[in-house]
């Protein structure tokens, strides 16, 4: 039976072209793609006249598709990206397949020799810097979710834990992206604050490394002192986002984009003191990016939001000066929530000062947080609502009451993106992040867990043993026996993050926030205490999202000038992975040994491919 091995070889070589790559990195191992090489090889090694014709079809292929293309920056982290060979043993078998092509075969080692000898001479890769020449192939390599880690240069898992969370915000990103700093020309790069956000930004969205080193930032982002960050010194992250928003909002002023952190993360408090004594009625408007919830003896984030609204009643001697009645009355002085923004950030208070034991001292309580937050309770207007109804049950017990909410319930409803998570102790520990990935192609509700530099899938379902706190159950050994214990986590959430699940905001307005609370509060303060940020406000609503603006800049892109940057070190490491392998070093070795055995073939000493026969010689009487 006659085998047709050249159209064996066509089979396979088409398989070479056109099979999709699947190798997303150095683990992944294409069986199909490496097997369809090697049978290649095979052929080519026993029908060695066929070298010169296929070398024309194969070698462009393999050296730029398969071996050496540098991928070009995207967006997609679904798409596979090049080269097509990435896994060790694939990249070997391809290295090998071209040193076959170029044995006893001059015009396809010329070609080979060429294509190398371009890439040698182009410099980007050669530099005088130390750190540059610390090479490590493949432990730097991106991980396969397709995101980026921050490399932790001390103690800042803190700000890398921040950052993270912040940066998977979509729209919260691309504005940070689309800003043309306002300061450029003022602020050297060095010392500019957006300026290093924005290249944290694109090298998270567009980098080919593992991580990004983010000692730019650190320089830039200065302590109260003026001096650089001290990366050996741990910073707590509540602390560091007031200091970090308050430093970018100075950053930003006079951009279009000035008002987007307000947009994202911005709401108000309601200050209220209500008279029992007499229909008045006092409120003051506090601004927040972060509501701090108590978690100490409280069980689940709902009590500690019932806590914040909970209140407290002025009488007797503490009773509250009333102006308008011009004297004391009972009063209820309670905190609120006025308006809710489109990113609800809770810090759960975790840290206090113990004056018995005069230290810091952290609560590792147990403490619930669900997947889907309902807010509509712990609003102004939803106080108002729940307060009417009570009052038109006591007038009317036996008539039911419509009990309506002011706003459609949907708008009150958050769902569960991120959480930032303290493991330690309370002078020390360490930060990382778990965070929702609100861009999946495909819809799926999928995690991933943000730890400095690494990178990888997160099960959803293990969030309470990993987040809630409380205490777990540890093995110990006393003699020959084992016992089981409880003892504390030390692990649990800090920072929860929640995200509106509706598109749409709750149309504020100011006409509607100096309105009464109920019937019997004639009149109202017109003359209440402002904050600064809130006399800024009454222009302009420092919580509304306005949903189209914001997806306007889901359209911006990188920075040209940080876009060059980002692409120049993407080639420059991709040179370094190519350059400095095992298997590049060893595929150079055996091209510089191949001779061309058309011309002369030594007697005593086998042909680099026993390929006797091109020449006429009887390969058994040797």
């Amino acid at each position: 039976m006659d085998i047709d091995f050249e159209q064996i070889l066509d089979m396979k070589i088409k398989i070479i072209f056109e099979k999709e790559t699947t190798e997303k990195s150095t683990s992944d191992y294409d069986t199909i793609l490496c097997g369809s090489i090697k049978i290649a090889k095979i052929i080519l090694q026993l029908f060695p006249y066929l070298k010169e014709k296929y070398g024309k079809i194969l070698l462009e292929f393999l050296l730029k598709d398969c071996l050496f293309e540098v991928p070009k920056q995207s967006r997609s982290r679904s798409k596979v990206r090049p080269p097509k060979c990435k896994n060790p043993t694939t990249r070997t078998e391809a290295f090998s397949l071209v040193n076959v092509l170029c044995r006893d075969c001059l015009e396809n080692l010329d070609t080979v020799i060429n294509y190398i000898k371009k890439l040698q001479e182009k410099s980007s890769w050669r530099t005088r810097k130390q750190s540059d020449w610390s090479i490590s192939t493949y432990h730097d390599e991106k991980s396969t979710t397709g995101f980026v880690g921050i490399k932790n240069l001390g103690c800042i898992c803190y700000m890398i834990s921040l950052l993270q969370q912040l940066y998977m915000i979509p729209t919260f990103r691309h504005c940070i992206l689309s800003i043309d700093d306002p300061k450029k020309n003022e602020v050297p790069k060095e010392d500019n604050i957006l300026y290093q956000l924005q290249c944290i930004f694109a090298f998270l969205n567009q980098s080919e490394q593992q991580y990004y080193n983010p000692q730019g930032f650190t320089n830039a982002f200065k302590d109260w002192d003026g001096n650089p960050t001290n990366v050996l010194i741990q910073m707590d992250v509540d602390e560091f986002f007031n200091m970090f928003m308050d430093r970018l909002e100075f950053a930003i002023k006079g951009s279009p984009q000035e008002k987007m952190i307000q947009d994202h993360f911005g709401g108000t408090y309601a200050n209220e003191l209500i008279c029992k004594g007499c229909p008045h009625y006092s409120e003051r408007s506090e601004p927040y990016l972060a509501v701090n919830l108590q978690v100490k003896n409280k069980k689940s984030i709902k009590e500690s939001l019932d806590a914040l609204i909970e209140g407290e009643m002025l009488d007797g001697d503490n009773s509250y000066y009333c102006e308008k009645c011009d004297k004391k009355v009972p009063t209820l002085k309670r905190t609120c929530i006025k308006r809710l923004p489109k990113h609800l950030i809770l810090v759960l208070k975790r840290f206090e000062f113990d004056y018995d034991m005069m230290q810091k001292m952290k609560v590792n309580a147990y403490c619930e947080f669900p997947e889907v937050l309902n807010m509509e309770p712990y609003t102004q207007e939803g106080l108002k609502r729940r307060e009417k109804k009570s009052e038109e049950k006591e007038a009317d017990d036996n008539e039911e009451t419509e009990d309506k909410p002011k706003y459609p319930l949907e708008l009150y409803n958050y769902k569960l993106s991120g959480v930032l998570v303290h493991s330690g102790y309370a002078e020390g520990g360490h930060y990382y992040s778990f965070i929702k990935d609100r861009e999946d192609v495909e819809g799926n509700d999928t995690w991933y867990e943000f730890n400095d530099e690494s990178v990888k899938e997160f099960d959803k379902g293990d969030l309470e043993s990993e987040c809630f706190g409380g205490e777990e159950k540890w093995s110990d050994m006393m003699g020959h026996s084992i016992y089981l214990k409880n003892s504390e986590k030390h692990r649990n959430a800090y920072v929860v993050f929640y995200e509106r699940i509706s598109t749409e905001d709750i149309p504020y307005s100011d006409e509607e926030d100096n309105e009464p609370s109920d019937s019997k509060k004639a009149s109202q303060e017109t003359n209440n205490e402002k904050s600064d940020v809130q006399m800024a406000s009454e222009n302009e609503d420092l919580t509304s999202v306005n949903e189209p603006k914001l997806n306007k800049c889901l359209t911006t892109r990188i920075p040209d000038e940080i876009s060059e940057l980002v692409e120049a070190e993407n080639r420059k490491y991709w040179q370094y992975r190519f350059m400095f392998s095992k298997d590049y070093s060893e595929f150079i070795l055996e091209l510089c040994t191949l001779w061309n055995t058309r011309n002369i073939v030594l007697i005593n000493y086998d042909t680099r491919n026993r390929d006797y026969h091109i020449v006429g010689i009887d390969e058994n009487q040797y």
